[in-house]
């Protein structure tokens, strides 16, 4: 029974008192029909017989008082027949009713000794109705009845009548004795069946108890402690409370008590090592959020470098623009110049003066390319402060990427946005490094561009010279008007080389400001995801708190 289920030890054990209760129950209803029909014969076969044997006897006793009487009425005379006829009467009645009762009588359940007794009954009472009944009832009114008959009404021992009075009384003694058996036996059969109950029931008791005991037992051994002591420590432990210790009996291994108290050590250990994670998690969130933190301020400052940087290209542009224009108007009066100076010497003052207004272009050229040169260092400055950045981002972002990778499952989300961070970084030192290529060109191109427009500025001033002494030759002017026309070119050239340089550099600048705000955007998301896994980590922490270890 050890390896029973619960449910069928109760089944046994239900089953077991069931039958045991069936038997008693059948027993009892047996032993309750047997004395049904032990009292149902004793009343039919006993008492309605002796009841009817009693009216039998009454009613014979009774004629024969009547025979007599009618025996003495005739004495009278005539006085006493009119009597003697109303008792003929109740004679004949009392005949059939002694008859009717003896049919009823005979249709009981007989015993060899009754049938006996019927057999003398049935034997001697026509004899008396031959002898005495029926001749009183045939006699002649009035006329004294035969000596005979007298003799046979008084004769109380020897007559017919006589004998069938005894054998009535010997049936009614046998009713009575036949009663009394019954009785007896009934008695007896209901003592067997009382003790049989009581044995029946005492054995009940008896296996209900020791099934009891040994279900009792087995359940204690499969539980390993009593169903109270094991609701109140599943209560605790599902209260939180891992704190108790559970003793199982030795060996025990298999039951309930032992399950839970490997359960407990189980949770006891998992939740410590839940502790200890939430904290490292939170350890590590806090380095996370201080490192997305840090990027943040230096993509914010990158922004901001960019702006700036942005509009010191919008203002080199514009520059470059102005100077442009000065070096086109400049090249349209070094060709006019030169047309001056092919129409001759009446036209050398023209010449002079457009060789002073182109003294004048190229003085204001050259002070724009100082300028522009200004400008292109100051933007190499603020390409290598956002270099430095980058940099420093890439740094963090390797530093964040590191710290996800030590938060295990809950920081892989933001190792990718560490890795985005940092390759947002690297493109960004890789425009940086062409920006201040284009920049070095752009301040080599200027540096050419200035010393061409102090070239030009000294062929100017020559010109101009040339022009005021009007003793040069015009070979002379057309020369020096060319080499100024072929350093305006040049200068365009220049310029022009320069413009498209800033312009692919506007790009590039732009193409930084976006990948910084992606910068930003992407740090953004990681310092809200930063702050939700903090959240978690802290709730977590709110639910552990409710265990006790």
């Amino acid at each position: 029974m050890k390896n029973w289920k619960v449910s069928s030890q109760l089944l046994l054990l239900t089953g077991l008192m069931a039958l045991l209760i069936l038997a008693v129950g059948l027993l009892g209803l047996s032993g309750m029909s047997d004395t049904t029909a032990r009292l149902q014969t004793v009343y039919q076969d006993r008492t309605v017989p002796l009841v009817q044997l009693g009216k039998i006897a009454r009613w014979h006793r009774a004629s024969l008082q009547r025979l007599k009487l009618v025996n003495e009425l005739y004495k009278q005379g005539p006085a006493g027949v009119s009597r003697a006829q109303a008792e003929l009467a109740m004679l004949r009645q009392g005949r059939g009713l002694i008859d009717e009762q003896w049919r009823a009588y005979r249709s009981t359940l007989m015993t060899d000794e009754e049938n006996r007794l019927i057999a003398v009954y049935e034997q001697h009472m026509p004899q008396f109705r031959q002898q005495v009944y029926d001749r009183v009832l045939d006699a002649p009114a009035g006329a004294p009845l035969p000596a005979d008959i007298q003799q046979a009404l008084y004769d109380e021992q020897n007559s017919e009548g006589a004998q069938v009075m005894r054998v009535i009384e010997q049936l009614c003694d046998l009713q009575e004795r036949v009663a009394a058996s019954e009785f007896a036996a009934a008695q007896d059969h209901y003592q067997w069946t009382h003790l049989l109950s009581l044995a029946l029931i005492a054995g009940a008791l008896l296996l209900g108890g020791c099934a009891s005991l040994a279900i009792r037992r087995n359940l204690l051994a499969q539980l390993g402690c009593e169903p109270a002591e094991l609701n109140r420590i599943s209560r605790a432990i599902a209260a939180g409370d891992l704190s108790q210790r559970l003793a199982a009996p030795e060996g025990d291994s298999r039951s309930v008590l032992s399950s839970v108290r490997d359960m407990q050590r189980t949770l006891h250990q998992l939740i410590g090592n839940m502790v200890d994670g939430v904290a490292r998690t939170s350890e590590a969130i806090s380095q996370m959020s201080s490192s997305a933190s840090q990027i943040g301020g230096a993509v914010q400052q990158q922004n901001e470098s960019s702006a700036t940087m942005a509009a010191a290209v919008e203002e080199m542009l514009t520059a470059i623009g102005q100077i442009a224009d000065g070096a086109r108007r400049g090249h349209d009066r070094c060709l006019a110049a030169g047309e001056l100076a092919q129409q001759g010497a009446r036209q050398a003052q023209d010449s002079a003066r457009d060789m002073l207004q182109l003294y004048d272009s190229v003085q204001q050229s050259s002070q724009e390319l100082a300028e522009l040169n200004q400008h292109a260092s100051r933007i190499s400055s603020i390409v290598q402060v956002i270099k430095d950045i980058a940099d420093q981002t890439n740094l963090l972002a390797l530093n964040a990427s590191i710290e996800a990778a030590r938060a295990g499952e809950q920081g892989r989300g933001f190792a990718v946005v560490a890795d985005e961070v940092r390759k947002l970084a690297e493109r960004t030192n890789q425009s940086l490094g062409e920006v201040d290529a284009m920049i070095s060109a752009i301040q080599s191109v200027g540096g050419r561009a200035v010393a061409s427009m102090d070239q030009a500025r000294a062929e100017a001033s020559r010109g101009a010279e040339l022009a005021d002494a009007t003793g040069r030759t015009i070979v002379e002017l057309e020369q020096g008007a060319g080499q100024v026309v072929a350093t305006m070119a040049d200068i365009s050239l220049s310029l022009n080389e320069q413009n498209q340089s800033s312009r692919l550099l506007g790009g590039n600048l732009e193409s930084i400001a976006q990948m910084s705000e992606q910068n930003d955007s992407a740090v953004r998301q990681l310092i809200a995801g930063l702050r939700a896994l903090s959240s978690m980590a802290d709730a977590l922490r709110e639910q552990t708190r409710r265990f006790s270890l």
